[in-house]
């Protein structure tokens, strides 16, 4: 059986501490490139959500200027047909007192 000499033993720890080390140094360069993406992302990413957010503020404050139903209370479900002038309902369930029809059943 082969054996290895105490200068063999040292050299072959020397080289493996060196491969240790250079693996040690490429994770931690790989590790600083996809930490560096992940910030770009996560920027793009808030940039885009505060303009989402910014134009749904717009868009909800701006009369659609095709639409036929107009919301008279925003806390409420309850619509103006701007073809018939009635309140009628958006949603819910049916009514036994006298409430306005859905807004589906006018035509």
């Amino acid at each position: 059986m082969n054996q290895i000499s105490e200068v063999g033993m040292r050299r072959l720890n020397s080289e493996l501490a060196l491969q240790n080390l250079e693996a040690v140094q490429q994770f931690e360069k790989s590790s600083s490139r996809l930490t560096l993406w992940l910030l770009g992302l996560t920027v793009v990413l808030t940039i885009l959500t505060v303009v989402i957010a910014f134009y749904t503020v717009v868009l909800v404050r701006t009369p659609h200027p095709y639409g036929r139903f107009q919301s008279v209370a925003q806390d409420s479900m309850l619509a103006l047909d701007t073809k018939t002038g009635q309140l009628c309902r958006t949603a819910g369930p049916p009514a036994t007192r006298p409430v306005p029809p859905l807004c589906s059943e006018l035509k």
